[in-house]
């Protein structure tokens, strides 16, 4: 088969370029958009003063919410984090 017939090579995805710069300030922006709701759920479960309460009796939950609680924060903000794969080698 001559050489001239065969197909061109197929290109990659990443082609080398850099992601544009709007691209990269809204990957780092994500996870501190998301770390503020994520410190509220753990001070909830640290039993701090803040302003969640029922009938006027701070919530306090219990120990398998607490795990489900700081869970979720860790979840929410390691996804977040996953942003910075998108605009990073």
């Amino acid at each position: 088969m001559p050489a001239d017939t065969l197909s061109p090579p197929a290109v990659h995805p990443h082609d080398g370029r850099p992601p544009p710069r709007w691209a990269v300030r809204a990957a780092h922006l994500i996870p501190l958009v998301v770390l503020p709701s994520g410190l509220w759920r753990i001070a909830l479960v640290a039993g701090l003063p803040i302003g969640a309460m029922v009938a006027g009796v701070p919530i306090r939950p219990g120990f398998g919410e607490s795990v489900y609680i700081v869970a979720l924060s860790l979840v929410s903000e390691g996804l977040a984090l996953l942003a910075l794969g998108l605009v990073r080698p």
